[in-house]
């Protein structure tokens, strides 16, 4: 068995694996092979990459007319074979702990406790990790056909680095993935974000969508009179919206207790200007390329007074921020027409009562330098 101080640490100061019967600081000693010498139904794909000082391989599955193929191949496109390198610096550098396994394949969808790497709005689940159905194909594909013996492998979850499956045949890295909301409530994200009307946790690791929030919750207060309260839910499954509870906010006789908004709207948010000399192309400045390595001279004059942060336009959207941009023209897909975007807010209603993002764009002329 290996030790890890790092996970020795983990597990006496009693973290995100709390709860779990199965955590140790040891391991299993890693093996790494040429080949995969299991009778299973996966084989390893020709060709190998390097990657975190560890050389690697694809799996494919060998029946491709199977439908199974189809189903399992998304989740075996997170996995990689470790042929060679030195695993356990790999494991002392990146390890969190030693993750607990079902006792059976069939118990992985109920059992198994997903490991968050990071909470992500902009997906239409939780966010990044490891969950149920990558690590049983990955087991599937290291112990072979029928059942497995739990105590023959461990599973250690890490970082911002891709988990290790160990087992008698071999090694198997299993990359971050799109995971819905994990069970275990310390593997939640929380993060502070300060409001009008004091400190809320939300449910978030992407700083551009905590400044989004930051500054929704200002806009709403300064410019609508409606004061965010709490963080109701992050994006869950089918949806990429945050929703936030509300008060003093009415829309016809009717008291609106929450509101939602969508992350890629809250990410704009918090990456624009509110200042609009703040763009570096107000008055004129220089801007890198869409692509490559040129530079680009482009001026703008500013907003017009219609555009200008806190009106409303006649649509009812109200101006919140402005931001430098090359877009695609409708002569072609490349992105070489310099702009600068006025972003608005407009409450849409409806029954999610939200909040949706628009803009309007103003091009420039670019000048390569």
């Amino acid at each position: 068995m290996s030790q890890n101080k790092r996970l020795t640490e983990y597990w006496d100061a009693d973290g995100p694996g709390s709860g779990q019967s199965g955590i140790a600081a040891s391991y299993r000693e890693p093996v790494t092979a040429d080949r995969l010498v299991t009778d299973g139904f996966y084989q390893l794909k020709d060709g190998q990459s390097a990657d975190y000082g560890l050389t690697l391989r694809r799996f494919q599955r060998k029946d491709k007319s199977s439908q199974l193929f189809h189903n399992e191949r998304r989740y075996l496109a997170h996995a990689r074979w470790v042929s060679d390198g030195d695993v356990n610096s790999y494991v002392d550098e990146h390890g969190e702990a030693v993750w607990e396994l079902p006792s059976a394949y069939a118990n992985f969808r109920e059992e198994f406790n997903r490991w968050l790497h990071q909470a992500s709005g902009t997906l239409t689940r939780y966010g990044y990790g490891i969950g149920p159905k990558a690590v049983e194909i990955a087991l599937r594909a290291l112990a072979g056909k029928g059942r497995y013996s739990v105590e023959n492998y461990d599973l250690i979850v890490c970082d911002d680095a891709p988990a290790v499956l160990l087992g008698p045949a071999g090694t198997i890295l299993i990359r971050q993935h799109p995971i819905h909301k994990p069970d275990l409530e310390s593997q939640h994200a929380a993060h502070p974000v300060e409001t009008p009307a004091g400190e809320m946790i939300v449910e978030e690791d992407k700083p551009a969508i905590l400044t989004g929030i930051e500054r929704f919750a200002r806009i709403l207060e300064q410019d609508f009179g409606i004061t965010i309260t709490d963080h109701v839910s992050p994006p869950r499954s089918g949806t990429s919206q945050h929703r936030f509870a509300v008060e003093n906010f009415t829309v016809d006789g009717e008291t609106i207790e929450s509101i939602a908004i969508n992350a890629d709207g809250l990410a704009t948010l918090g990456q624009c200007h509110r200042d609009p000399t703040d763009v570096p192309v107000c008055g004129g400045g220089v801007v890198d390329a869409p692509v490559g390595d040129g530079q680009y001279r482009c001026s703008w004059d500013g907003p017009d007074e219609d555009e200008e942060i806190g009106t409303v336009d006649k649509y009812g959207r109200i101006v919140v921020g402005y931001e430098f941009d090359w877009r695609s023209t409708v002569t072609g897909p490349k992105k070489d027409q310099a702009c600068v975007r006025v972003h608005y807010l407009r409450f849409k209603g409806g029954i999610q009562n939200e909040f949706v993002r628009d803009d309007s764009v103003t091009d420039l002329e670019s000048t390569g330098i």
